[in-house]
């Protein structure tokens, strides 16, 4: 954010005082002078707080000068007492310029002055800022000064800009457990790590996340996943009731899940939340037909499935009666049956049946909720 230089405004350079020989005995001018900024300083903070961002808070900084291009070089330089100064004296000849307010809102939050920030925030928002680093710093002044409930606010509004800042997102994550919704918390955070787990990254939050558990009391749960390496692949680990964790297999850059259809066929899927349906290669269907597991009573019709690629292939559409991953059967899963030997996908039909699931790649657990 920044503002303009109003009428031309040439930048001036801040005049600090030299170090010299004090002077001894006799009258200090000096000394009243100091006298009277202080006491004008702490008459124009109460005024401040009362009537708005028109008033100087700050007493201890030096004398600034009214330029936005002065401020921003002290920024440079990372002189946050200078940058203040310049700002404040800026705003006393142009209040109502809302990036002006919103800059030193958030220069007075990076250095820890979060009380004499919180009246600048207030002003740049009546003036209409909206940016997402203005309000993952203006929470951060919020919750220090005892606002949980602003700061949870401010958060949101920030992620609602830019949702994918990780560090907004921990931090609004930490504000909800302290606000006693620890399970809001951990949604927040797994949301995003399984969005991470569909475009193939790592998770972010696995510590954080397993913080929280624990402080639900799901200990029990992690010491699980833990002996989860020991595990046959498609196994069920041991889980709290409405968990089910599946140990995975790994293949050539992916992770296989083994499934079984209609009790009858066992074969590894991939996870793919991009595919609409549960995708079958033609084969694996016609050892379903051979078996008697699959046949005219299940076709639902022609359609199109959407291959790991992204690709779409018309298919035919098959009703599974069941479809089973480690211990957790679901009935009547819709499959898309595409052209020869393709990859097995575990799409959406049966995704969308839990509450929510995720991967742990580094233990290589599958996690449905139901």
């Amino acid at each position: 954010m920044s503002a303009p230089e109003p009428n031309g405004d040439t930048p001036l350079m801040i005049h600090r005082t030299s170090g010299g020989k004090r002077r001894k005995g006799g009258f200090n001018p000096g000394l009243l002078v100091v006298a009277l900024v202080a006491i004008l300083g702490a008459v124009g903070g109460w005024v401040y707080l009362k009537y708005g961002a028109r008033v100087i808070p700050l007493n201890a900084l030096p004398e600034g000068h009214a330029s936005v291009a002065e401020a921003k070089a002290c920024l440079r330089d990372e002189d946050l007492a200078c940058a203040e100064a310049d700002y404040i004296a800026y705003l006393k000849k142009y209040p109502n310029d809302a990036d002006a307010n919103a800059v030193l809102a958030i220069t007075l939050t990076k250095d820890g002055r979060h009380k004499e920030a919180l009246p600048y925030y207030r002003k740049a928002q009546s003036l209409g800022v909206s940016t997402y680093d203005f309000w993952a710093s203006y929470a951060i002044s919020l919750d220090a000064t005892g606002d949980l409930d602003g700061a949870i606010a401010a958060n949101q509004a920030s992620l609602k800009i830019v949702p994918r800042l990780v560090d907004v997102r921990g931090s609004l994550a930490n504000q909800l457990v302290r606000k006693g919704k620890k399970q809001e918390a951990l949604e927040l955070l797994e949301s995003f790590d399984r969005s991470l787990v569909d475009q193939g990254s790592t998770p972010y939050f696995t510590d954080q996340i397993a913080r929280i558990k624990q402080g639900m009391g799901q200990a029990a749960e992690a010491s699980a996943d833990d002996a989860s390496g020991a595990q046959t692949a498609g196994s069920a680990l041991p889980a709290p009731p409405g968990t089910t964790l599946v140990q995975l297999k790994p293949g050539p850059g992916v992770l296989y899940v083994p499934v079984l259809l209609n009790g009858a066929v066992e074969a590894d899927f991939v996870v793919d939340s991009g595919a609409t349906d549960v995708v079958l290669s033609s084969d694996v269907a016609q050892q379903l037909m051979r078996k008697g597991k699959l046949g005219g009573g299940d076709y639902l019709g022609s359609g199109h499935a959407i291959l790991a690629d992204g690709s779409r292939v018309p298919a035919m559409v098959y009703n599974l009666r069941s479809l089973k991953v480690g211990g957790r059967e679901v009935k009547n899963v819709t499959a898309s049956v595409s052209p020869g030997k393709g990859q097995l996908l575990l799409g959406q039909s049966f995704l969308r049946r839990f509450k929510s699931w995720s991967i742990d790649n580094r233990k290589r657990v599958l996690r449905l909720e139901d």
